[in-house]
């Protein structure tokens, strides 16, 4: 994908992750679980309109353990949930 193809694709998505090589436009859902995944770490440069330049996703509190107790969270609560059971 070119870097003018990223644009536009991020123009649809909020975040940009600054991937060494290349830029991955990510909507929140999508950066919030790679960041889950440990496949985006603390010290990732991320950017999204309104900051000011690219910035280490540690360094972005709507990036941080709130954000990932929660989805901790709603894991251990659908993991409670009974399954079906199959006959």
């Amino acid at each position: 994908m070119s870097r003018v193809e990223v644009v536009l694709v991020a123009a649809r998505k909020s975040w940009c992750v600054d991937r060494g090589e290349t830029l991955e436009p990510m909507n929140d859902v999508e950066l919030w679980d790679a960041i889950d995944r440990g496949d985006v770490t603390d010290d990732v440069l991320v950017w999204r309109d309104g900051l000011e330049c690219w910035t280490p996703v540690a360094d972005l509190p709507e990036l941080g353990p709130p954000r990932s107790s929660f989805s901790m969270r709603a894991t251990m609560v659908s993991a409670a949930e009974p399954e079906d059971e199959q006959a």
